[in-house]
Formats: structure tokens, sequence, C-alpha cells
């Protein structure tokens, strides 16, 4: 360069640097400077406080003796955004990757179940028992006071009485009349019975003892040597249901004497074919305990009582009764439980012990049924380590939430009776909480599912509903 141009230079810079200082004094100069000095000084405090801040967080991961701990502690760190970078390029070391999986697969709990099951009235109609109980009550006096009732016509003699009928003679004779024959030698109310013998003499009256019970036989006929007779009516209610001993009396005019034979009364089957009158409750419900109320059913042997509904017959349990009632319910095994009865009509059987048998149509009620909806599952991970990819995931430092929700269509005459929540899996730091529950008709529902740092859950929901058998919900 030519000694010109070095003088124009020097010229230019010396006109230069007067108008600087006039535009930036000293003092000016020294401030911009500090002030960068300044920024630098803070940087460096930060990032020393910033490693500081996650050398003591990596501390504690190391101390740490479960996953809850760590969470715990990173949640009271807060963590800004680039500290959560660096921290993760920290954890991401292999020490402190095996030191976090073992934590997390140590903090899994076991499957557990959360019920709840709605306060609400059920839709199946519960039978009173209580009115059952009442009505049996009733039934057992009315038996007691049809025993203690008082037959017309019929009257208790004593043994005293008896042996003076009899007149302490062998039977066949007295007083100049005497028994040959009886046709036949036992018998039953509505029986024609054939007396032959002599000297019976004018018309008189035939008595007939039933054991201590005392009344008179219609008379068909009646000569010296003969005597045709007709068992009453009344007898039936003296014998009962089995055959007992007496014997018959012929009374004859004029007196209180006569010849006696031994003679056997025998119930009348005819007589006693059972009756029901009335079944409580109705309709029955398989659970039903049952009540029959009639006549016949007799009280000396258990009667048998059947329910029966096409090709399905089920023996049912007899607990009580007498002439005029039967308590039966529903028996605990496969051939004795009203289970196996289709809703709608069936017939109830009763037979006494004499082989006489009566049916009576009754209903079944429209059987409840009880359905479980299962649920696809539903899970949320925040884990550090995902299975998918072995590396750190920013997103679940801040935890993570979601919401799931059911589709199913509202069940007419359906009502939800409760619903179960089956944890399958859970690590630490998760939950859920229902945003919509299943109730009334809709098992429908919205769940929330979040879990923190490190934290996972694996659910599902079952839904238990109940309705009318033969119906469906969809």
């Amino acid at each position: 360069m030519s000694v010109k141009r070095w003088f124009l230079l020097l010229l230019l810079v010396l006109m230069i640097f007067p108008a600087l200082e006039l535009m930036y004094p000293p003092g000016v100069l020294g401030a911009k400077q500090q002030s960068k000095a300044n920024k630098a000084q803070n940087r460096n405090i930060k990032l020393e406080s910033r490693n500081k801040k996650i050398e003591a967080f990596l501390m504690q991961v190391k101390r740490a003796g479960s996953i809850e701990q760590v969470s715990n502690a990173f949640r009271m760190a807060n963590f800004s955004a680039a500290e959560r970078q660096q921290l993760e390029k920290e954890l991401n070391s292999p020490f402190y990757k095996q030191k976090l999986k073992r934590l997390i697969m140590s903090s899994r709990k076991r499957e557990r179940v959360i019920k709840k099951t709605y306060k609400q009235p059920r839709t199946t109609k519960k039978v009173n028992k209580a009115l059952i109980q009442s009505k049996l009550a009733r039934a057992k006096a009315i038996d007691k006071q049809k025993r203690s009732r008082r037959i017309p016509g019929v009257r208790v003699i004593s043994k005293q009485k008896i042996m003076m009928m009899k007149g302490y003679r062998p039977s066949g004779k007295g007083s100049g009349a005497e028994i040959l024959s009886i046709s036949p030698n036992d018998g039953q109310a509505g029986t024609v019975v054939t007396i032959r013998g002599r000297n019976f003499g004018p018309r008189g009256q035939v008595a007939l003892l039933v054991e201590r019970n005392l009344l008179f036989a219609d008379i068909i006929s009646w000569s010296p040597e003969r005597i045709t007779i007709t068992i009453p009516e009344a007898v039936q209610a003296l014998v009962g249901e089995e055959q007992k001993s007496g014997f018959i009396w012929i009374k004859l005019a004029g007196g209180e004497n006569g010849p006696y034979i031994d003679f056997g009364f025998r119930p009348n089957a005819s007589m006693l074919v059972p009756v029901i009158s009335e079944i409580n409750p109705d309709p029955i419900y398989p659970s039903s305990e049952i009540l029959i109320t009639g006549n016949n059913f007799l009280r000396a042997h258990k009667p048998v009582v059947k329910a029966r509904s096409g090709s399905v017959e089920v023996t049912l349990k007899v607990t009580d009764w007498s002439d005029t009632y039967i308590y039966v319910k529903s028996g605990g095994d496969y051939h004795s439980t009203l289970e196996r009865i289709p809703s709608g009509g069936f017939m109830i059987s009763v037979e006494n012990h004499l082989g006489a048998s009566v049916s009576k149509p009754v209903t079944m009620a429209r059987r409840i049924v009880r359905r479980r909806v299962r649920f696809s599952q539903h899970e949320v991970h925040c884990e550090y380590w995902k299975d998918s990819e072995d590396r750190p995931s920013a997103l679940c430092w801040i935890g993570y939430k979601k919401t799931f929700s059911s589709s199913y269509g509202g069940c007419r005459d359906w009502s939800v009776v409760g619903y179960t929540v089956r944890i399958v899996e859970q690590g630490c730091c998760s939950g859920y909480s229902f945003k919509k529950e299943p109730f009334g008709n809709r098992p429908d529902y919205e769940i929330e599912l979040w879990a923190n740092a490190f934290g996972y859950i694996k659910l599902y929901v079952e839904v238990e509903m109940e309705g009318p058998e033969g119906t469906f919900c969809y």
C-alpha cells in the first residue's frame, strides 16, 4: 500500500474516534461489558443450581426403596422442561435404567377386585314370607278347630256304658235275641250290611260303636230273622284315614238290651279324595315357600306334592302338613327344585297315602335372571421405559390421563344391579375414577385412568344386570 493511502486511513480513524467517544462515553461501554458478564455469571449459577438439583434427585433415586419414593421425589422437585431433558439423559445410563426397572417390577400389585352394589329394589318381586307364615298359622288353627268339632248325631260314651251295652255276654247273644252271621264283617260309609239271626222282634235300632263314639245306622229293613242297614256317612268322620275297630249293637224295641257283633270300620277312599281350595303365593316364584289349603290331604302319612310342566316333573319338599293344609318349598337338589319349572302355567298335584290325587293349575312368575356384561380391557402406561422402545419418554414425566367409554344400548325391563372393577395389573402412582357409572338400565360408562411418572394400570369393568327370562339386553 502507498504512503498516500496510509495517510488517508490514519486521517479517517482520527476523525471517527472522537465521534465514538461522543456517542458512547467510557462509562457506558463498561456497563455493557458488565451486563454481559452478569448474564454469564447467572447462567453459570443456574447451571450449577440445576446440576445440584439433578444430583440431589439422582441421589434420592439411588437410595429409593420403592418406585413410589422416586415418583414423589420427582413431583416435589418440580423440574422445568430443560431440567427434565437433562435428567432424562442422566437416567438413561445403564445404572439408573436397571435401578428404575427393578423398582417398577417390585411395585406390581396383585390382581384386585373392587365391587359396587346399588342399594336399589331388585326387579325380582320378593314374596312376603311373613304373609305366608301368617296364612299357615291360620290354616293350623282351622285344622285344630275342625278336629275338635263335634259330629252331629255322634256321642262319646264311657267304657262302663260300653260294658253295659255288651251286657257281659258273649258276642252274638242277648235277651233271647241272637246274631248268627253278618255280611260283610267290615265296611265303610255307604256299605250295606246284612245281619241274620233270630228273635229280633219288632223294629228297634241298630247302633254303631266306633271305638268310644256311638251313632245309629240307617235301617233299610227289619224282620225277626234279618236286618239290613246302611253305614251312614258320619262314620267316615270317625274313621278318618285308617281302619278302626268297633261293633254293631242291635237295640231291641222297648229296652236297652240286645246282641252285638264285632265289626271293622274301613275308610272310604272315595270320600278321601284330596281337594285343593287355594295355593299361595300366586304367582309362584322359584324360591317360594308354598302353602296349599283344602281337605283330605290326610295326616297319618306325608302326602306327595309334585310340580309338572310338560315333560318336567319336580317332587317338592313337604315340611309340614295336616288334613287341611300342606306346606312345601323348593328343594336343594336337581330333582326337587322349582328352578326347573319354566315361566308360565304349570300344575301342582297332591297325592295322599291312599293313592287319591288332585291337581290344580298355577302360574310360575316370569323368572328374573342375571347376566354379566364384561367390557374390553383399558390400560394406561407411564413407565419411564416403554415396552416398544427402550428410551426415555418425556411425556410421562408429567403424568398421563386417558378417558375410556363403553358403548352399550339401553335395556328395557333390565336394570343394573352393580358393577365390578377388576384391576389386572397396577404399578405405583396410578388409579382410576368414573366420570359416568353404570346405573339404571344403562350399563355403559366413562372411566378415566391416570398414571404419574413410572406408574401404570390395567383393568376391565364387569356390569351385573338382571331382567325377565326370555328377554335380551344388547
